[in-house]
């Protein structure tokens, strides 16, 4: 059958391209090889069609295993908070930036201040997001927040910074009603409308 389609569609100008055709059987199918202008096609247990991978049993655990590292690669060029970035270059990843769409978390670093923010404006965010808006959490070193101060509507959480000598002032003026800040050198009243979820 294979062969009469390539011969049909040949006067058009149309090949069956044959290191892309793949053969794929299920259990009860004979193990018969598939030929081709001659040429065998090769048996494949799965298969990439389209940008997602096809195997016989519908499982998607290597597809999911696939988009994983292919979302690692993608992302690989973003740095965590183990890395050796300096102020500087914080600063100037930063330096166009004043506006972030999504969330902003700053966790297990060693920063003493967060100036590098200072250009950002806002940030915007999705109401039918679960978490917060900002969280600054676990950052042993850190003394101040004046980089990310934002005078926004925030769902906050400000928590375990030992050293962190927060502006209650500012926090309790722009920071909305659902705001998890304790553990932190002084703290600027906790308050919950709404459970979300904790780092």
């Amino acid at each position: 059958m294979l062969n009469l389609l390539d011969e049909k569609v040949s006067p058009c100008g149309l090949v069956i391209n044959t290191s892309k055709t793949k053969v794929m059987r299920n259990p009860f199918s004979p193990s018969v090889p598939v030929l081709l202008r001659g040429s065998p096609i090769d048996d494949v247990e799965e298969y990439i069609y389209l940008g997602s991978q096809l195997n016989m049993e519908n499982g998607l655990s290597g597809e999911l295993m696939r988009r994983r590292k292919a979302g690692w690669a993608a992302f690989n060029s973003i740095r965590n908070e183990t890395s050796d970035l300096t102020y500087e270059q914080l600063a100037e990843v930063f330096h166009d930036i004043d506006t972030i769409d999504g969330a902003v978390e700053i966790a297990n670093t060693l920063y003493t201040n967060l100036s590098f923010f200072r250009i950002l404006r806002s940030v915007t965010t999705d109401p039918g997001r679960i978490g917060y808006d900002l969280s600054i959490w676990n950052n042993s070193k850190l003394e101040s927040i004046d980089g990310a101060v934002l005078p926004i509507w925030l769902d906050v959480l400000i928590v375990s910074n030992p050293l962190l000598a927060l502006d209650c002032t500012h926090i309790l003026k722009y920071y909305s009603d659902m705001r998890r800040i304790r553990g932190n050198k002084n703290n600027c009243g906790e308050h919950h409308s709404v459970t979300k979820t904790n780092p």
